[in-house]
């Protein structure tokens, strides 16, 4: 398959690209800005800088027969301030939408979409806990109009959190990393929230199976899958998995900073999961561990 990969230079984008090349199977184009360094992507696939206009996208798509599109690339800001609203705009709406355009006129199949857990705050769907989280369920409500429309075959992937070997993110597992190597103490929320962590081998493990069954003409799939385990964990647990699995103890203060605006305690799956897919890191203990040895 010849297949388009937006953010491939991300966390994820990257795993996913270099599982596809690897395979032998797929031609990967990388799409970028045209500012990005050739060399990002090295070893990733064929990188194809970004035309800024659907038209001439659509041109490209059905040059190079493009059977698929993986739409990873996004803008996040947990809150966000007003410098970051051109870039929301254009990250995780503008840039999908050409996208989905593009992809409708030249005919190519399928769309991948790849959304967030914190667009239905408190478990209710369409409601956004946050402005990143409005952008993309914009964007998702307009690939309505090209699934409804029979231009294209769209599933929207739901990520929770993420975690993995190089992850270089100033997340959860940075600063946690960070307070191990400098013995500060760190000042949390009071940690009842509840988190749903994936181990990016077993997110990328759910790309691939997804591709596979949407590049099947005779899969029945959802609009919507979750990339989650089973269990949630609170915040509080999985500070104590990480001190347990690095075999360090860590010094946090609890409840030395507020819950954040719109703190969502405890989401649910409101998807099912890939069919047929299956986690290798089914405890976040286990894949902390994988991690750990690595290093």
């Amino acid at each position: 398959m010849n297949l388009l990969v937006t953010g491939g230079t991300g966390f994820i984008g990257s795993e996913l690209c270099r599982q596809l090349t690897r395979r032998g199977k797929h031609r990967v184009y990388c799409l970028t800005r045209k500012n990005t360094p050739i060399k990002k992507i090295k070893n990733l696939g064929i990188p194809l800088k970004d035309p800024g206009e659907a038209l001439a996208l659509a041109k490209q798509f059905r040059r190079l027969k493009i059977n698929g599109v993986i739409h990873l690339a996004g803008y996040f800001v947990a809150s966000h301030k007003t410098e970051d609203i051109a870039p929301l705009l254009e990250s995780n709406i503008s840039l999908g939408l050409r996208l989905a355009d593009a992809a409708a006129q030249a005919g190519v199949p399928w769309f991948i979409n790849t959304g967030t857990f914190w667009q239905r705050h408190d478990n209710q769907a369409g409601m956004p806990a946050s402005l990143y989280a409005a952008t993309k369920q914009a964007f998702e409500d307009i690939l309505k109009f090209y699934q409804n429309s029979n231009a294209l075959k769209v599933v929207t992937m739901e990520l929770y959190d993420t975690y993995g070997p190089g992850d270089r993110r100033k997340k959860l597992f940075y600063w946690l990393d960070r307070a191990v190597a400098t013995g500060e103490t760190l000042a949390m929320s009071p940690g009842r929230q509840k988190m749903n962590l994936v181990h990016l081998e077993d997110v990328v493990g759910a790309y691939l199976r997804l591709i596979a069954l949407i590049h099947s003409s005779s899969s029945r799939l959802e609009s919507n899958y979750c990339i989650g385990l089973s269990r949630f964990l609170s915040l509080r647990e999985v500070v104590q998995i990480y001190s347990q699995a690095r075999g360090k103890k860590i010094k946090v203060q609890w409840g030395g900073r507020p819950y954040r605006d719109e703190e969502f305690m405890n989401p649910k799956h409101a998807y099912p999961v890939v069919p047929g897919w299956k986690p290798k890191y089914v405890s976040l203990k286990h894949g902390l561990a994988a991690i750990f040895k690595e290093q």
